[in-house]
């Protein structure tokens, strides 16, 4: 579907999950506004349910939204056997002494008419969650219903499929760690998870030989005439069921990643996990002579949701689609993703008593494995990110990657530190040194810009990186624009400890061992 510009990265991304359930579409984004925005208030963490989930519902979770979306900043989603109908979201809310009960309809989600074939194995519903909910639950699970009053604790996942594609058949049953991942991780009660995206790898058919790795008998393929790679039955192996013990824990912000995009698996990012309402269809095929191909290219609007921290402290995230574009060079798809990168600047804020982190899939300053020969080589991932981000991060005390399967961070000076998650499941990176290059981000491997209109950044302060499977905890420290970070392995294994301080609200700085 996509053009040389276009072409999704080389690089093969890795979502997060864990075990059952489903998510929502998303919004448009926001205009600017710095103003705070309006904050659900309850307990994230509900009691499991006390009776079985209805023998129709396969996943229920909840989204995180825009305000535009959901005044609560939370959508309700359900995913559900073929042929039945849309449960209700039923809530309670608390008024003095008295519990009050409603039920709320959810409204059916589907991809276009051309791609349903591939997605006819599930019904998806879907429901904004009202404002001052005290539990909600859907075809008989619970699902989290209000953002706590404050928000100290968070997830971090992201890069979490299984791959599976022609030369390269990751172990899906005995070496992929997802679904431990998943619960490990709702083991830590993080009261929000944060994913920046890469969920599908399950890309080819697995050949014969292979059946037992590829952890499905008949293992999960491409659809049969289809323009592109994933399918209700992929999405719920790859990601739905192996993160559903994460559902009743915590909201979870869903970003797409290149595996997204709409010529590999961004019909079922769309259909279960983006929170807007009129997204499913993104990725509709167009018809194009006897054969459709998937709809162009396109960069979703920015949007954001906010929380309170602590009292006077409150964190906004801005979430910007990344899922087109290159790695190692700058190309014509700058100017493009350059206006998500200026909405999310609109709709963040410096002001005094807010931090704002960016989440996009693609690192704006993250280092590969390899220092190469040639001269055009450069080590730095994404730069078409780094060029069309250019003088637009000011806001931010970080950013919030994955796309390279590894966790690793990133301080370059005068710039907000880029922490990435690649690390959730999918086949890693080179397990060998990361060396901080001689030169910075938009440079070629003999220091020269990549493209002259955009110089070259600074060489990093500095960088670490750890190769292994895992997730982070993120705990708000004691002082402002301050988080502590917990890197920890599916077996809850602490091998990495980062400390991000930002003590004037301009200078912030991420220190990891």
């Amino acid at each position: 579907m996509v053009l040389g510009m276009f072409a999704t990265s080389r690089r093969v991304l890795v979502s997060v999950v864990v075990l059952g359930a489903v998510l929502a579409p998303a919004m448009p984004a926001q205009a600017s506004s710095p103003a705070p925005t309006p904050i659900g208030r309850g307990d994230l963490r509900p009691l499991r349910p006390k009776l079985p989930p209805g023998p129709s519902t396969l996943a229920s979770y909840t989204l995180l939204a825009p305000v535009s979306v959901s005044p609560s900043q939370l959508v309700a989603r359900a995913v559900l056997k073929p042929g039945t109908t849309c449960p209700v979201l039923a809530t309670t809310k608390k008024v003095g002494t008295q519990t009050i009960t409603r039920n709320y309809p959810m409204v059916e989600r589907t991809v276009g008419p051309k791609a349903r074939t591939a997605f006819a194995t599930v019904k998806v519903c879907s429901a904004a969650i009202p404002a001052g909910i005290t539990s909600a639950s859907v075809g008989g699970r619970t699902v989290p219903a209000a953002i706590p009053a404050n928000v100290n604790r968070i997830g971090i996942m992201a890069d979490t499929g299984c791959r599976v594609e022609p030369g390269r058949i990751q172990d899906c049953a005995k070496a992929w760690p997802l679904a431990q991942i998943s619960a490990r991780l709702a083991a830590q009660k993080p009261q929000v998870i944060l994913d920046p995206g890469d969920y599908y790898y399950r890309e080819s058919a697995c050949p014969t030989t292979d059946w037992a790795k590829c952890g499905a008998n008949p293992p999960v393929t491409p659809v049969a005439g289809m323009p592109f790679k994933d399918s209700s039955n992929g999405w719920m192996t790859d990601a739905i069921n192996p993160m559903s013990a994460m559902f009743p824990v915590a909201p979870i912000a869903f970003l797409r990643g290149n595996h997204e995009a709409c010529d590999r698996a961004g019909n079922g990012f769309f259909l279960f996990l983006d929170p807007r309402p009129t997204t499913a269809s993104t990725c509709e095929p167009v018809a194009v002579g006897a054969h459709p191909v998937p709809a162009s290219p396109a960069v979703t609007d920015t949007w954001a949701f906010a929380f309170s921290v602590a009292p006077g402290r409150r964190l906004k995230v801005a979430m910007v689609d990344s899922a087109y574009g290159t790695d190692d060079k700058v190309t014509n798809w700058v100017p493009t993703q350059n206006k998500a990168y200026k909405q999310a600047a609109a709709v963040t804020t410096k002001q005094a008593g807010w931090e704002s982190w960016l989440m996009t899939h693609r690192p704006i300053f993250g280092r590969q494995a390899g220092n190469g020969f040639a001269p055009n080589f450069t080590p730095w991932v994404s730069n078409d990110q780094a060029a069309a981000s250019r003088n637009l991060l000011g806001n931010y005390q970080m950013i919030l990657s994955s796309h390279i399967h590894l966790m690793q961070a990133v301080q370059i000076k005068g710039q907000p530190p880029n922490l990435v998650v690649g690390n959730g499941g999918t086949m890693l990176d080179a397990n060998t040194t990361y060396p901080i290059p001689s030169f910075g981000p938009l440079a070629k491997n003999t220091g020269q810009p990549i493209d002259p209109q955009y110089p070259p950044y600074p060489k990093a302060s500095s960088m670490w990186t750890k190769v292994a499977f895992g997730f982070g905890i993120a705990t708000a420290a004691a002082s402002k624009n301050s988080w502590n970070f917990s890197m920890q392995g599916p077996g809850g294994n602490v091998f990495g400890t980062c400390a991000l301080v930002n003590p004037t609200g301009t200078a912030p700085n991420l220190g990891c061992k």
